[in-house]
C-alpha cells in the first residue's frame, strides 16, 4: 500500500470521526468517490494592501487600445500567412483572421516579502505608463467563436516573442473556434519587435518588467467588458484563461499565487478594504502552466524562486510537465474544493520544447527579430542506439487538458485526477529527475501515451537521452527489428494494439476524439515492418520539385549540342532517422542556385551520365560518340559558388552558412527534370541514368544510393567502380533502383 492510500484512509477515518462528534458541522461536501477525498496540502495567499492596489489597478482597465493596420509589406511579427510561416499555414483555410492591437495603461510595480507573500507597491500607484502589443487569431465570423479565449504570455527566453500554445495547438484552437491572444511580456522582446520593424513598433513602451501583472489584469478586464474590439466590440467570453509555457509558465504560477485574490471584476474598487469586500466575477476563469512547474518569477521583474508549489486558487489551475521538467518539490496534491482547484500531470516521454512548428515564422523573419534559425541537431547515441528527433505527440495531451480546464471552469466538471508525486517512479539527481524506465527504455510511470504503451521507440525528454536536462527538444531511439518482431506479429498486429490503447486514452479524457487521426497518422508512419517514416511524402515531393533554368550559353559542336544553365530550385535538408531512413532536419525547404551543363549527342541512345563536378570534368568523348548524354552539375557549395551558384541558408542576424545538404535534392530534381524531358528536350525514351563519373564522387554516390533507395520513382544506376575505361561499359556497373 503506498503512502497516498495510507494517508487517504487515515483522512477518511478522521473525517468519519469528526462527523460523529460534530454532526451539525460537516467537514467536507458530499464525496462521489474515494478519489475525491482530498488532503489540502496547499499554501494560501494573504490578502494585503498590495492586493487592494492590484484590484484597483486591474479594474481601472486600459487607457487606450488601438488596432494596428497591416498590409502585404507591413505586418505583425508572428503574422500567419503561407509565405511567412515555415509550414505555409493560411488562416483563411480555417476561417480565421489575425489582428494586432497596441494596449496602453498605467501600472504598479509590486514586491514579495520574505514570507513569500505579496507585500507592497514600490512606486506611486498607477504612475508607470506602458504601451504593449497583443496579437489575436480569431474566427472571421463572430458566429463561429465558441465563447472561450486563451491569453498566452509570450515566452521571452529566446529574446523574441514565442507563442508556444499557438505553435503546439493552432489546429486544435481553430478547429474548435477558440480565440487566441498573445501578449508581449518583457522589455527584451519589445526591443526585438523594434529590431524587426522599428517603424511599426517604435511607440511600444516598457519601463519596468514588473508592469506585466497589471497589464495582464487590465487586459483581462478589457476582454470581459463586452465592448472590446478584440472580441468583436460586443462579446463577453464564456471562459477566459491565462496560459504560459516554460518561463511564461512561471509568470502564470506567479499570477495565480500572488494575484488570484485580485482576480476579480468589481463595481467599486475604491470601496475594497478587506477580502470580504471583494464581490464580483473572475477576470481569468482558469490557469494553465506548461513545463514551468518548478519556478515562480520574482514579482518585481528579474530573478526567480525555485521549487515552490503554486498557491491554492478558487479557479481551476492545471500544471503539466513532461519527464524533462518533472520535479516533485514543486507539486502538491490534486484538489477540487471551493478554494483549491488544482491538477498536475506528468506526461512520460514529453520534452520541454521543440525547435520548429508549422506556424513558426520563416527564418528570415525570426532572424530579423534577433532569434536564431532553428533546426534539429545531429544527435548522439544511447547504449549503441542512434538518437533522432522525437515524434512524440505532446500537443494532444495539452489540447485535452485545455478542454478539460474549460469544462471544469464553466460546467464544473473536474479534470481527470492524474498521478501523485509518490507514484512517479525515479530519483532526483540535483535538479534533474532520473526516471525509472521500462524494458523498452521508456518512462514507466506518469501519463503513458499509446506511443509508450505500444512502443516502436524509446522516448526521452532531453535531446541527450535519459538522465539529462534540456531546454530544447526531446529525442528518441528506434527499437531494433528483433525487438519489434518479438513484440508484434506484423504491422496489423501493432496497429490493432495501438488503436486499443489510443481509444482507452480517449475514453479516459487524456486525448480528444478529434486528435485520434493525428495519433493514428503517427502510428501509420511508424518506421517498422518496412515503413519509411513520417516524412516520406514530403521528401518525395521535394525530390520531384520543378526548377527554373536560365541559359548561360549554348554551343553546337560536331555531333552534339552543349547548353549551360543556372538552375534555381528549393531543397530540403535531411538527417538520418534510422538505418537507411531519413527525415527533414528543418520543416521548410530553402532556395538554392546551381550550375548545370548538358551535352546532348545527336545520336542520343537514351543513356544519361551525371557528373557531380567535384574534381573537374571527365573526358567522356567516347561515351558521347556512343550516344550517351552528359550532365555536369556542381555537387558542393564551394564549387557551386565558383560557377555562380549559391547554396547558403540563413542562420542568424546577418549570418549565413554554406549548406552541403542541398546536394541530395539537387541530384533528385535534376533526375526528375531528365525523366520529364524538361532538361534534355527530346522525345527519346530515357533508358538509364548513371550517377557518378569519377572516384571523387563515390561517397556522395554511395550515400545517395543508400538513403534514397526507398523512393522508387527514380531509376538511377550508381557505379560500383570508377574509371574512364569502364564508363561506357554497362557490364561493370552495379544497378540500384533509387
Amino acid at each position: 500500500m503506498n503512502r497516498r492510500r495510507i494517508v487517504r484512509e487515515l483522512v477518511i477515518v478522521l473525517i468519519l470521526s469528526l462527523l460523529w462528534v460534530l454532526p451539525a458541522q460537516p467537514v467536507i461536501e458530499e464525496i462521489e468517490t474515494e478519489e475525491e477525498v482530498i488532503i489540502d496540502d496547499a499554501e494560501y495567499a494573504l490578502f494585503t494592501d498590495a492586493t487592494i492596489a492590484a484590484i484597483k489597478s486591474f479594474n481601472q482597465g486600459l487607457s487606450e487600445i488601438i488596432e494596428v493596420p497591416e498590409s502585404e509589406s507591413d505586418y505583425p511579427y508572428l503574422a500567419v500567412r503561407p509565405e511567412l510561416t515555415k509550414g505555409a499555414v493560411d488562416l483563411k483555410d480555417w476561417g480565421y483572421e489575425e489582428k494586432e492591437y497596441f494596449i496602453s495603461g498605467k501600472a504598479n510595480s509590486y514586491r514579495v516579502n520574505e514570507e513569500n507573500k505579496l507585500s507592497d507597491v514600490t512606486n506611486t500607484p498607477q504612475e508607470v505608463n506602458y504601451t504593449d502589443r497583443v496579437i489575436v487569431y480569431r474566427p472571421e465570423n463572430k458566429e463561429d467563436f465558441n465563447g472561450a479565449v486563451f491569453v498566452e504570455i509570450f515566452n521571452a527566453s529566446s529574446g523574441a516573442d514565442v507563442p508556444n500554445l499557438w505553435r503546439q495547438g493552432y489546429d486544435y484552437l481553430m478547429r474548435s473556434g477558440y480565440i487566441y491572444i498573445g501578449v508581449t511580456s518583457k522589455d527584451s522582446t519589445i526591443n526585438s519587435l523594434k529590431a524587426f520593424n522599428n517603424e511599426r513598433y517604435n511607440s511600444l513602451l516598457w519601463p519596468d518588467n514588473g508592469a506585466i501583472w497589471d497589464i495582464l489584469g487590465q487586459l483581462g478586464v478589457e476582454l470581459k467588458s463586452g465592448e472590446s474590439p478584440i472580441l468583436y466590440n460586443s462579446t463577453v467570453p464564456d471562459g477566459l484563461y491565462l496560459y504560459g509555457s516554460s518561463q511564461s509558465g512561471w509568470y502564470v504560477n506567479s499570477f495565480a499565487s500572488y494575484f488570484n485574490l485580485a482576480n476579480f471584476i468589481v463595481d467599486d474598487a475604491d470601496a475594497i478594504k478587506t477580502e470580504e469586500d471583494v464581490k464580483g466575477s473572475h477576470i481569468y476563469d482558469g490557469y494553465f502552466s506548461l513545463v514551468g512547474g518548478f519556478m515562480h518569477n520574482a514579482i518585481g521583474g528579474g530573478g526567480m524562486r525555485m521549487f515552490k508549489p503554486v498557491y491554492a486558487t478558487d479557479v481551476p489551475f492545471i500544471l503539466m510537465v513532461g519527464e524533462n521538467d518533472y520535479n516533485p518539490f514543486s507539486l502538491r496534491l490534486s484538489s477540487n474544493t471551493e478554494t483549491n482547484k488544482y491538477r498536475h500531470y506528468v506526461v512520460a516521454g514529453a520534452s520541454h520544447s521543440e525547435p520548429m512548428y508549422d506556424v513558426d515564422p520563416i527564418d528570415l523573419i525570426q532572424t530579423l527579430a534577433g532569434k536564431k534559425a532553428a533546426e534539429y541537431q545531429y544527435f548522439g547515441e544511447v547504449e549503441g542506439a542512434k538518437l533522432t528527433a522525437s515524434d512524440f505527440n505532446f500537443s494532444v495531451y495539452i489540447n485535452a487538458a485545455l478542454e478539460n480546464l474549460h469544462l471544469w471552469a464553466i460546467k464544473g466538471i473536474p479534470a481527470p485526477m492524474g498521478q501523485y508525486s509518490d507514484e512517479i517512479k525515479g530519483v532526483m539527481n540535483q535538479s534533474v529527475f532520473i526516471a525509472e524506465r521500462d524494458e523498452y527504455g521508456n518512462m514507466s510511470t506518469g501519463l503513458l501515451s499509446p506511443q509508450i504503451e505500444v512502443p516502436y521507440a524509446s522516448y526521452y525528454g532531453s535531446e541527450k537521452g535519459p538522465g539529462s536536462y534540456s531546454l530544447n527538444h526531446g529525442s528518441m531511439s528506434y527499437l531494433s527489428d528483433e525487438v519489434i518482431s518479438s513484440l508484434y506479429k506484423d504491422f496489423d498486429d501493432y496497429l490493432s494494439r495501438y488503436e486499443e490503447a489510443l481509444d482507452k486514452a480517449i475514453d479516459d479524457k487524456w486525448i480528444l476524439p478529434e486528435d485520434r487521426e493525428k495519433m493514428m497518422e503517427t502510428a501509420l508512419n511508424a518506421p517498422i515492418f518496412g515503413n519509411t517514416g513520417k516524412d516520406t511524402e514530403a521528401i518525395s515531393l521535394s525530390m520531384e520539385r520543378e526548377t527554373e533554368k536560365e541559359v548561360i550559353s549554348e554551343t553546337k559542336g560536331e555531333g552534339y549540342s552543349e547548353t549551360e544553365y543556372l538552375v534555381k530550385g528549393e531543397g530540403l535538408i535531411y538527417g538520418v532517422m534510422k538505418d537507411n531512413l531519413i527525415y527533414k532536419r528543418r520543416i521548410n525547404s530553402f532556395p538554392y542556385t546551381n550550375y548545370l551543363k548538358v551535352i546532348l549527342p545527336d545520336n542520343f541512345n537514351g543513356r544519361v551520365m551525371i557528373d557531380l563536378l567535384l574534381s573537374g570534368e571527365e573526358d567522356i568523348s567516347e561515351c558521347i560518340k556512343d550516344g550517351s548524354a552528359y550532365i555536369s552539375l556542381t555537387g558542393e557549395p564551394e564549387t557551386a559558388e565558383e560557377k555562380g551558384g549559391d547554396w547558403s541558408i540563413i542562420t542568424g542576424v546577418n549570418a549565413t552558412k554554406k549548406e552541403f545538404g542541398f546536394v541530395w535534392d539537387v541530384i533528385s530534381q535534376t533526375v526528375s527534370d531528365i525523366l520529364s524531358n524538361n532538361l534534355l528536350g527530346t522525345d527519346k525514351e530515357i533508358t538509364e541514368i548513371i550517377l557518378g563519373v569519377d572516384e571523387a564522387e563515390s561517397d556522395i554516390v554511395n550515400t545517395y544510393g543508400s538513403f534514397f533507395s526507398s523512393f522508387p520513382s527514380y531509376g538511377v544506376t550508381t557505379l560500383n567502380s570508377f574509371g574512364s575505361e569502364t564508363l561506357c561499359a554497362l557490364s561493370t556497373m552495379e544497378e540500384a533502383q533509387v
